[in-house]
This record gives C-alpha cells, structure tokens and sequence, in this order.
C-alpha cells in the first residue's frame, strides 16, 4: 500500500499543474476514504493505483467510485488483480519485489507517459500555470539565481 501510495503522490503532484480538480484520497481508513469520494459522480475520474498486496481500502474505494458511474482508470500488475472488475480503464504494470523494496520502475515509467500524453492534451494550461509560478518563485525568490 506504501508504494502504491508514493506512486499516487507522483501522479497527484502532476496532474494538480495541469487540472484545478485533482483530490489526492489518502487510504489512512477505510472510513475516512468515505468521506474524501462520498460527492463522486459520473462527471469524476477516479485513478486507482494498487500493487500485490492489494489494499483492501484502495479495492474497496474502487467499488465504490464505480458504483457512482466514475470513469474508473486502474493501474495495476494484472489482469486478476481485484481492481480489474472495477476499471473501465485497465492499464498494467509489472511491479516485481526483488527485496523487501518493491520495483516502482514500471508503474513509474506508466505515470510518467500518462503525464506527458495529458500535458501534452493541455499545453495551454500548462504554459498558464507555470507563467504564473514563475512570476511568483521570483517575487518570493523560492530559487536561488545563477549559482
């Protein structure tokens, strides 16, 4: 559940330079994941991002975002991982444990051709967005000039 959640973390810190809609659901409990998708409806895309050993809140949340017509993007290691029968969208990604640690470097490429595809779909946003941070890292000098 770490790993799926770091990975999520990664798609939510992109996608919210893209979108002004982006609502990152952290799975502390199962209740409290209620209470983050409880207004969710078929206007809603809900990404679910799950590895062995699948969460049960993330697989239960899942359900629940396809039981109010979102459009369901799964990104998961198979075609039999639990979030399959939920997903209007299944996009797969081997995620081997090679120690303790699992490899990210799959799922991780996913996100990043995902992020490039929908930047690209969004580039007069993007350009917006950025002008804006520009203009103000410089205001409140956030980096240091020419080092």
């Amino acid at each position: 559940a770490m790993s799926s959640s770091i990975l999520a973390r990664f798609l939510d810190y992109n996608f919210q330079l893209i979108f002004d809609n982006v609502h990152f659901v952290q799975a502390i409990n199962t209740s409290g994941i209620y209470q983050q998708i409880i207004h969710m409806n078929s206007e809603d895309a809900f990404i679910a991002i799950s590895f062995p050993r699948y969460s049960q809140s993330t697989i239960k949340a899942t359900a629940y975002a396809k039981k109010c017509n979102a459009n369901v993007v799964a990104i998961t290691d198979s075609v039999t991982s639990p979030l399959a029968a939920y997903a209007n969208e299944l996009l797969i990604a081997r995620s081997d444990m090679a120690s303790f640690a699992d490899s990210l470097v799959a799922p991780l490429s996913l996100l990043n051709a995902i992020i490039v595809a929908v930047s690209a779909r969004n580039k007069d946003n993007i350009e917006q967005t950025f002008g804006k941070l520009e203009k103000l890292w410089e205001e409140n000098q956030v980096y240091k000039k020419d080092v």
